[in-house]
């Protein structure tokens, strides 16, 4: 282990308070900022990827990936529980390029494509990697497809492995995110040999022990929810999210056994939060209804929760703007309630987060908003950090 990643790890342990908030105020979930500070130990927390790497230094890279990772640790053992985006190449904890990685997480849609190609019985090609240093081997990658073989192609990621590395710590950070997707690709490949149902497992578990690695296990299963955009739209499925891979042709249905193998291996290891969900769009409310029935069935043994996502009609621009779900969600949790579904093992969480207006109304707008939430049995997001929520619940007393 390195000395700076136990430096880091030091510093923000020393940092933690044991700090808790009253209990008519545990269903707030405010946001971490960096550095992270204090934190109260009976919230949960939504995490951000880029504000817990801190700020780039002046090539615009982050730090070291293993320092991130300490960070993350941290801050989610002084807490109840933190949210995290981790669900695809670029919305996951270590930047592919910008940082040197940790544990990089093996993107669903890689899962996906693999499996696909081996239905179809059909040759997976693997990512074309070089020893880091080789810069002419590299060199001699033409295209995105020459690089990433048969599986989702990354056009800033390709612009960067083929540059010469003693130009750009991006360079050599690019190479090793490369050399790492394609031992994952290699593992799935070899899966491939005994069908499409085993590269599923297989892909799954990958998935899962990077998750393992990244935070701890005990760390993972008891403090850090991870969130899946199992619900895109159109720009995010561009950018990667989602277990759909834009490069092939696969049905709605060949995907949805994709993620429902992926996911429930995931619940197997803790809590898991899923997104988003138009409640006022009826398409939504059926997709979400069916993905929950999928993983945790009435009458499934387990203990671990899916916190689902869900939002009222939101802006076409603006990422999370417009309305929120409260107006429909009892209308949702009827439907739930008729579903095939373990209502103990589902939470809603209604975006986007509630805002407070400044001046002398805040603290009652404020107060309006926690029992409505509470009413509700629903976490309240915020985007507050601790000092502000603090400050908040003292002048509600």
């Amino acid at each position: 282990m390195h000395i700076g990643f136990l430096l880091s790890l030091l510093t923000i342990l020393l940092q933690s308070a044991g700090i808790t908030v009253p209990t008519p105020y545990e269903h707030i979930v405010p946001r971490i900022y960096y550095p992270v500070g204090t934190l109260l130990e009976n919230l949960r927390y939504e995490g951000n990827n880029i504000e817990m790497r801190g700020p780039k230094d002046a090539s615009g890279n982050y730090i070291s990936g293993e320092i991130v990772a300490a960070r993350w640790r941290s801050a989610a053992t002084n807490c109840k529980s933190i949210f995290v985006l981790r669900d695809s190449l670029y919305s996951q904890q270590d930047h592919p390029y910008r940082q040197t990685p940790y544990s990089l997480l093996l993107p669903p849609n890689w899962v996906a494509s693999a499996a696909f190609l081996s239905d179809q019985n059909k040759t997976i090609i693997l990512p074309t990697v070089f020893p880091v240093d080789d810069d002419a081997k590299w060199g001699t990658i033409q295209t995105p497809q020459d690089l990433f073989g048969s599986f989702p192609i990354s056009e800033s990621l390709f612009r960067r492995v083929t540059e010469k590395s003693d130009r750009l710590v991006q360079t050599t950070n690019a190479r090793l995110t490369m050399i790492q997707l394609h031992q994952y690709a290699k593992q799935l490949a070899l899966a491939s040999k005994e069908g499409a149902k085993h590269v599923l497992q297989v892909g799954a578990e990958l998935i899962c022990k990077s998750d393992g690695n990244y935070f701890g296990y005990s760390i993972r299963r008891n403090h850090i929810i991870p969130i899946f955009v199992e619900n895109p739209n159109a720009k995010e499925e561009t950018e990667g999210k989602g277990t759909a891979p834009l490069h092939l042709d696969i049905t709605p249905n060949f995907i949805f056994k994709c993620t429902k193998v992926i996911y429930k291996r995931r619940l197997e290891d803790g809590d898991i939060a899923i997104e988003r969900y138009d409640l006022s769009n009826a398409v939504d409310c059926a997709r979400a209804t069916s993905l929950v029935e999928a993983l945790v069935p009435e009458g499934e043994q387990g203990t671990t929760k899916i916190w689902i996502w869900v939002t009222g009609p939101l802006h076409a621009k603006g990422k999370l703007t417009g309305k929120d779900a409260m107006p429909w969600v009892e209308k949702f949790k009827l439907r739930l309630e008729a579903a095939n579904v373990n209502l103990r093992r589902i939470t809603l969480f209604s975006k986007p987060s509630v805002s407070l207006p400044s001046g002398a109304t805040r603290s009652s707008v404020f107060n309006t908003q926690l029992r409505a939430f509470k009413d509700a049995n629903m976490p309240m997001s915020i985007n507050l950090s601790t000092k502000a929520i603090q400050k908040l619940i003292e002048m509600t007393k």
